[in-house]
């Protein structure tokens, strides 16, 4: 699994902290518009 993975990198770089914080959410609605997909 992914999670394992980072756990035990944020383990080994000492920085298990980052891991278990909780982050406030974000409100997306004052992003902007609609996003214009670009061909190219």
């Amino acid at each position: 699994c992914g999670w394992v993975l980072i756990y035990n990198r944020l383990k080994e770089l000492g920085q298990l902290d980052k891991f278990s914080k909780l982050r406030d959410p974000v409100d997306w609605s004052e992003s902007g518009h609609q996003r214009e997909v670009v061909w190219r």
